[in-house]
């Protein structure tokens, strides 16, 4: 490929590698196995040499099996260049490709020309004085755990892993298992599932993740396992937990969730999306103390099968919700009652800014809006209160237009958002809603969603015309009452 010795030399003179003693050791290397400053190859064994120097965590079987992803040549040969776009994640293209412009996308050879630029002891021996630290690799300088790593799995960590020292000691971190010392990955984001999940909790430092999705019952009893052998703390970082298709049992929570929920001081976010969670799980997360050990700042239902039942165990539990901003109850069967105890909690709440009950089974109705209504009166952090596909008619609109008003003129306010988009109200309940809002001037990030309900804005300012006296001001053209239905992924 044309790079030379000099070239793969000021890959690791840049910054990549520690000291200027591993440099020369490294040199070394590569001038015994003969790598030319044309060739740019070396023996497998020679290379499997210089990646035990960088000590790169992985045992010699390990190594073996990185050496042979890049491919080796006839008689033990490896194709250095080759290496080096594999550890950085850029195809390897033949000099004799480039000339014949067989490669379009310029930038697949564009390393060659990086590593042509670099200063190396032999360009110049000035850009490094003797003695100096090594250059700032400007990967290094990445804040990397807080950002760059979660945008890689395990594997990609393991390969960056086996670049060099430096990289290595950003991306990993010693741990002791049993009687040794391992290095294992610092991974934020771990997904597991029933094929992958022995094999991360063996190789991420799993104190220092921070969000865990669980895929299948089986991955998650390679957590329960991890936390019985090694305590809670194994957990001690987790911020986001996610249960994907994980049904849950009364001995997980008493045994695991709780003892890790307590450990956390709390859970940035709970998703329980789609995991078939009953009456029942919730009731136990409520007993054991979990969901107040939780204390989530936000948390997911929606998909599930839960009645009231369920949400007024949950409503029971103020200290759950001590932090909670947002909760999704979205298609389950809480009905009026469930919905009521609810709006009961919310009266005492000072976090929730947003309340989803989109598409109830019975379908809640006005008997719910009075309840959520008189809460609205009490509340006074609550902006999103979504109740989309449900069977509220001009009564529940009405009250809730009523105590919206007083919500409105409340002090600090910034915005409000109430969908009542495909429930049965009529022109008088979208009038009585109309004349809640307050002048635009004052309040103009209101939204009242009225689509698919059984008026049109045509019908809306008919039933102004007939009932408002002109001093009052009614405008039914207000933007704010809208009827083009608005997507849930933009609200």
């Amino acid at each position: 490929v044309g790079v030379s010795l000099d070239d793969i030399l000021g890959l690791f003179w840049s910054g990549l590698m520690a000291t200027s003693s591993d440099l020369n050791q490294v040199k070394a290397l590569f001038v015994a196995s003969e790598a030319t400053e044309a060739g740019g190859v070396m023996t497998k064994a020679c290379l499997l040499k210089v990646l035990q120097l960088l000590e790169t965590g992985f045992s010699d079987a390990e190594l073996q099996r990185v050496i042979e992803d890049v491919g080796v040549q006839q008689d033990g040969f490896v194709d250095i260049p080759r290496w080096i776009d594999f550890i950085f994640e850029k195809p390897a293209v033949s000099a004799d490709d480039a000339k014949q412009e067989k490669c379009k996308d310029v930038e697949q050879v564009n390393l060659h020309s990086y590593l042509a630029g670099l200063a190396t002891p032999a360009r110049a021996p000035q850009a490094l004085p003797a003695g100096a630290p090594p250059a700032v690799c400007e990967i290094l300088s990445c804040p990397w755990y807080d950002c760059m790593a979660f945008f890689l799995d395990a594997a990609d960590l393991r390969s960056i892993n086996a670049s060099c020292r430096s990289l290595r000691s950003e991306v990993t971190i010693s741990e002791a298992a049993e009687e040794d010392v391992h290095r294992k990955l610092l991974l934020p984001v771990a997904e597991l599932n029933e094929e992958t999940a022995e094999a991360v909790i063996s190789h991420v430092s799993m104190p220092h993740v921070r969000i865990l999705r669980i895929w299948q019952r089986p991955a998650f009893e390679a957590v329960a396992q991890l936390v019985q052998s090694g305590g809670a703390s194994k957990l001690k970082s987790l911020e986001r937990l996610a249960f994907k298709g994980c049904p849950l049992i009364l001995e997980d929570f008493q045994k695991i969730l709780t003892p890790v929920f307590s450990c956390t001081g709390g859970l940035k976010h709970l998703n329980l999306e789609k995991s078939q969670v009953t009456d029942a799980m919730l009731e136990v997360m409520v007993s054991s103390q979990a969901f107040a050990a939780a204390r989530p700042e936000s948390m997911n239902l929606r998909f599930n099968r839960i009645t009231a039942k369920g949400a007024i165990a949950l409503a029971s539990c103020p200290e759950g919700f001590c932090r909670m901003r947002w909760v999704n109850f979205k298609m389950n069967q809480i009905g009026d009652e469930g919905a009521l105890a609810l709006a009961a909690m919310l009266k005492q709440n000072s976090s929730l800014t947003m309340i989803n009950l989109r598409r109830q089974t019975p379908p809640l109705t006005d008997k719910m809006a009075s309840g959520f209504a008189e809460a609205l009166r009490q509340n006074n952090t609550l902006e999103q209160l979504r109740l989309r596909r449900n069977r509220i008619g001009d009564t529940g609109a009405s009250l809730l237009a009523s105590a919206l008003r007083l919500r409105l003129a409340q002090p600090g306010l910034e915005r409000f958002e109430l969908d009542l988009e495909e429930n049965r109200v009529g022109a008088m309940g979208g009038l009585a809603l109309l004349r809640a809002l307050p002048d635009a001037a004052s309040l103009p990030r209101v939204e009242l969603l009225l689509s698919g309900n059984s008026f049109d804005r045509q019908a809306l300012e008919r039933v102004a015309q007939e009932v408002c006296e002109d001093s009052e001001g009614i405008d039914a053209q207000d933007a704010r009452v809208c009827f083009a239905s608005k997507p849930e992924s933009a609200l």
